[in-house]
């Protein structure tokens, strides 16, 4: 405990002085304090961490489909990835991968979700190794579009 009226230690946290009109309860209040730089750290570690939007990387001849419509994008902040978009296949992508999200934004288990397009409502599937896969009967070639948001792992 120093001498006078107290003061902040090395590690930032306050010790009451022998001088101190609170040095009767100086023990009790000094115990189990973190420094003040603990505290700042603790609190920015509880700030969730946000990706910024990563464009979707589409294979199999998906694209974009462009014009007004938003891009196929996804995004994580904390444990929450969305994933948006309104793409654009052939006839020869019914039933494929439409692209793959990278670790650290995928699933625990498969995800079924509704999508819509050109043809009316139909339904993806985003599975735990991160493919977002279209049914067998595929989804219409004009466009489709998806929104959802999930847990990541």
């Amino acid at each position: 405990m120093p001498n006078g009226p107290g003061g902040l230690d090395a590690q930032g946290v306050w010790q009451y002085g022998e001088a101190d009109s609170r040095a009767l309860a100086s023990d009790l209040f000094n115990i189990g304090q973190a420094s003040i730089s603990t505290r700042f750290a603790a609190v920015v570690a509880s700030i969730p961490v946000d990706s910024g939007t990563i464009p979707f990387p589409m294979i199999n001849g998906w694209t974009n489909y462009g014009g007004d419509r938003i891009p196929a994008t996804y995004r994580r902040f904390g444990k929450h990835v969305t994933l948006v978009g309104v793409v654009k296949g052939t006839a020869s992508t019914a039933g494929g991968i439409v692209g793959t999200l990278p670790a650290g934004f995928r699933p625990s288990a498969v995800i079924i979700f509704p999508v819509w397009s050109n043809a009316g409502a139909s339904s993806g599937e985003l599975h735990p190794d991160g493919t977002l896969r279209q049914p067998a009967s595929g989804w219409a070639t004009p466009w489709t579009s998806f929104a959802l948001t999930f847990f990541a792992v």
